[in-house]
C-alpha cells in the first residue's frame, strides 16, 4: 500500500509540474510568438 501511495504522490507532483509548465508557456509563449512573427 505504501508503494501505491508513493506512486500517487509522484503522479500528483508530475501533474502539478505539467500544469505549471502549461501556464508558463501560455504566458510566455504568446509574447514569444509575436516576436518571431
Amino acid at each position: 500500500m505504501h508503494n501505491l501511495a508513493k506512486r500517487f504522490h509522484e503522479m500528483d507532483i508530475h501533474a502539478t509540474l505539467q500544469n505549471d509548465l502549461a501556464v508558463y508557456f501560455e504566458q510566455h509563449g504568446k509574447t514569444e510568438s509575436t516576436h518571431h512573427h
